[in-house]
């Protein structure tokens, strides 16, 4: 029976070395570009380690998780396979993202005997940036079906790629609330930035940023001005174009799941 990497090799030490950009907690090039050398670096880290800690950003790198980012990937996956792979994934990352907020001890009775379990103790309130946030509200609601949602509706200008705010209704958030913000696709960081400013009025207790992939200049901008907001992603890739699209990708993520390419 084979068994489960050792998580233990793990370390932030191990991948600062392969790039500038996973040094995080320094400074980062300009012109953000990962050699495809470093990208193989990066990405052989997730046949030994299912969950790949860099700073403040996490790498899951689940077997599940890498499947439904391939299927993500290819252009050839119909819609009805797109989803049921945002959804699984979605999951998986969402169980990452609360992995370690507080929970307590408390007694129950099984129908043998008592014995104590855990339970959260932190309100976790999910919050998607329209429209294609919504697509990973799914699979996460089936982590933590008790959630509360806000929504914020952003429409980025294809010019400038600067996004304005339409849209914003959360509900009431208090010190022991746990934000976590869902963009599948975090690219120059600007629509979360936005979001990130805007809920620091309300001073939760913690913000956390989920997304199905990230580009490097997208998580340097947030760690530039917000340096300690974790992020969970599936994958990190190579740079963003001139239009500002993250390669190598996966194409318009709301459009492939709602099929409306």
């Amino acid at each position: 029976m084979s068994k489960k990497p050792n998580q233990s090799k793990s370390t932030s030490q191990d991948i600062n070395q392969s790039s500038d950009f996973w040094s995080l907690g320094g400074s980062l090039k300009d012109d953000i570009v990962l050699s495809p050398e470093e990208l193989k670096q990066a990405r052989a880290s997730c046949e030994t380690d299912w969950v790949r800690p860099m700073g403040p950003v996490t790498v899951v790198c689940h077997p599940f998780v890498q499947d439904s980012l391939t299927h993500l990937r290819d252009k050839t996956t119909p819609v009805h396979k797109f989803r049921w792979h945002s959804d699984r994934i979605c999951q998986y990352l969402f169980t990452e993202a609360i992995s370690d907020i507080a929970t307590k001890e408390i007694e129950i009775e099984t129908p043998l005997t008592k014995t104590t379990g855990i339970k959260l103790t932190e309100e976790v309130v999910i919050v998607p940036v329209l429209r294609s946030g919504v697509c990973m509200l799914f699979g996460a609601l089936q982590v933590l079906p008790k959630s509360k949602v806000g929504f914020v509706g952003l429409a980025r200008d294809e010019e400038t790629a600067i996004a304005s705010e339409y849209y914003w209704k959360m509900p009431v958030l208090t010190e022991k609330s746990v934000v976590i913000i869902t963009d599948p696709m975090l690219a120059t960081g600007g629509s979360i930035l936005q979001v990130l400013r805007h809920l620091g009025d309300f001073q939760p207790k913690e913000i956390r940023i989920v997304c199905v992939i990230a580009a490097p200049e997208g998580i340097a901008a947030i760690h530039q001005e917000f340096p300690e907001i974790k992020i969970i992603t599936a994958g990190v890739d190579s740079h963003l174009d001139k239009k500002k699209y993250i390669v190598p990708g996966l194409g318009d993520y709301g459009d492939r799941y709602y099929g409306t390419e």
